[in-house]
């Protein structure tokens, strides 16, 4: 099947189950026809969820997962009246075209990727893969991977959603990259909820999303983290403004899906949650907080109440964010150290402290050079929005941190962020609980950008330094195919030695599954579809620097 055909199949898919989901129960919210737009697809991805956790608890075949598509061609009826309301609101059309826009664009840099590499980032793409087919065919014999990958020690609801997706549209792992970038594209519906006052921030937004590496990295990296963001966004857009306790449920449930897609955004629920309590009741409504506790507890007892029966309550004890067996073997004061070196680590860039004693770098100076820009966005805290936007943003942010409760609130949710990984990061942690901190300062860029009549024209320099260094680098050198004759030679040490680690164990996990990815499928040379993106860019920007700088409705600034 082409690379063409799976997209699409692949996009129809997803848009019928979460869309159509969605329309079956958001119709009857009230609000404003943009939040109910950015509620529908995480509220089809729930029904999504709940469905194909029957499906695997009964052992269902993939062809009775079929019938969770049932529910969505339902809402597509149900909810007509509703998407003809979005298609006639001004703003919702234009929402949907900025993360139709920006999936397009990140479907293209995905179509680029034949080998996976980058810093220490190896195998997870091939297991989340491997979950939600365990999911699929759970009768079938997964010892060799639960034995090294326990299912306790990962949530499964992005990968059960992965599941039910994969039960229509094939089982290739091509699709399987499709739908989690898609999964991970909804990061744009709470964003531009949050800007939807902004027609000219909204213009922004795909600009800056699309020019942070961190987001292009972990967008096209087919693992649950911008997923997870996703609902994490979604909860902090609901929450900020929850004024019923209708929505004050939602972003509870939010909260709670993110961390049953991700356990570290189990930060965000501890700070947060008491934070939505406090809020409402500071605001009369006491009423509210009982919603708080009684819908979280039921979101995350669709995971942890079956599971712990199945599989014990000390099956969860080794999480990919606790490290508890590191905890034990270090003790307090060690954990102390550690905590030290890893909170500097995230916001000390790397090139100025001690190298870490984690192997050498690749021989071929493009590698290395990718290799030191990969680490610095992806797990240092200053740099992961990019050097543009870290430009922009720094006399906002010091500013903002006058006002005590946001910064009480951001250092509590970095702090913890950072504690809860109790292992030595080497390079820093911005990437392991302080995502969704990165996109909510790039919805800060946008809403900057948008009050400008024009951005500085040392912005524009910094910008191509991060289009450079982080992206167009990055993609470079996982664009490369990788013979199996290299992985092999010499137990493939030369390719180890040129290109790192990651690239050779990523590529002999390639081989040896047989697997194909989106970038492998297409019949024309892949640096078409790079011109194509760098094009689409430049289109984008040139459509947010066109137009003049609009108004900012009154007393909305305060919201951003």
């Amino acid at each position: 099947m082409s690379g063409l055909i799976i997209i699409l199949v692949s996009l129809g898919t997803f848009c019928l189950l979460a869309f159509g989901g969605g329309l079956l129960v958001v119709g009857r919210i009230p609000g404003s026809p943009v939040q109910r737009l950015a509620l529908a697809p995480f509220a089809g991805l729930f029904i999504v969820y709940l469905g194909a956790t029957g499906c695997h608890l009964l052992t269902s075949p993939p062809a009775g997962w079929l019938l969770l598509a049932v529910p969505a061609f339902i809402g597509c009826w149900v909810g007509r009246t509703e998407a003809r309301r979005w298609l006639k609101d001004p703003t919702c059309r234009h929402v949907l075209t900025g993360w139709g826009t920006f999936t397009a664009m990140s479907l293209i840099l995905l179509s680029l990727i034949r080998n996976y590499s980058g810093g220490d980032w190896i195998g997870d793409w091939a297991g989340h893969y491997h979950r939600a087919q365990y999911f699929l065919h759970p009768a079938g014999d997964w010892t060799w991977m639960l034995e090294r990958d326990p299912l306790g020690g990962r949530p499964p609801l992005q990968n059960l959603i992965t599941a039910a997706m994969l039960a229509i549209t094939g089982e290739s792992f091509p699709a399987y990259q499709v739908i989690t970038l898609l999964l991970g594209s909804l990061i744009y519906l709470p964003a531009a909820l949050l800007l939807h006052q902004q027609p000219r921030a909204l213009r922004w937004l795909p600009v800056v999303l699309l020019a942070c590496p961190l987001v292009i990295q972990n967008l096209t990296y087919p693992w649950t983290k911008m997923g997870t963001n996703a609902w994490v966004l979604l909860a902090l857009a609901l929450g900020w403004s929850a004024r019923d306790r209708l929505t004050v449920a939602m972003a509870a449930a939010a909260l709670a899906a993110a961390v049953l897609s991700h356990y570290s955004a189990a930060v965000y629920l501890v700070v947060l949650a008491p934070v939505f309590a406090w809020k409402q009741w500071r605001e009369g409504r006491p009423d509210c907080i009982a919603v708080v506790g009684l819908t979280t507890a039921a979101v995350l007892l669709t995971w942890f109440g079956w599971a712990s029966v199945q599989l014990g309550a000390e099956a969860f004890g080794g999480t990919t964010t606790s490290s508890v067996e590191f905890t034990q073997r270090g003790g307090l004061d060690g954990q102390g150290a550690v905590f030290g070196e890893n909170l500097a680590r995230t916001f000390v860039p790397h090139f100025l402290l001690p190298r870490p004693p984690v192997g050498s770098p690749p021989s071929d100076p493009w590698a290395a050079l990718r290799d030191s820009a990969f680490q610095l966005y992806q797990t240092n805290l200053l740099f992961a929005p990019g050097l543009a936007m870290l430009a922009l943003l720094a006399g906002r942010l010091r500013s903002g941190l006058r006002h005590g409760g946001y910064g009480v609130l951001l250092g509590g949710i970095i702090l913890l962020g950072i504690a809860v990984h109790t292992a030595p990061t080497h390079w820093g942690a911005a990437h392991i609980c302080l995502q969704p901190l990165v996109i909510l300062a790039l919805v800060a860029a946008a809403h900057l950008l948008g009050q400008r009549a024009r951005p500085p024209g040392w912005w524009g320099a910094l910008l191509a330094v991060d289009l450079a260094l982080g992206i167009g680098l990055q993609l470079g050198v996982e664009s490369l195919a990788v013979p199996e004759a290299a992985i092999a030679w010499q137990a493939g040490q030369p390719l180890r030695e040129l290109y790192g680690q990651a690239m050779w164990a990523n590529s002999a996990a390639k081989a040896a599954f047989s697997y194909q990815f989106l970038g492998d499928l297409w019949p024309w040379p892949g640096w078409i579809n790079g011109v194509a993106a760098a094009a689409g860019f430049v289109g984008l920007l040139a459509r947010a620097l066109r137009h003049p700088s609009a108004a900012l409705p009154t007393g909305n600034a305060s919201q951003h």
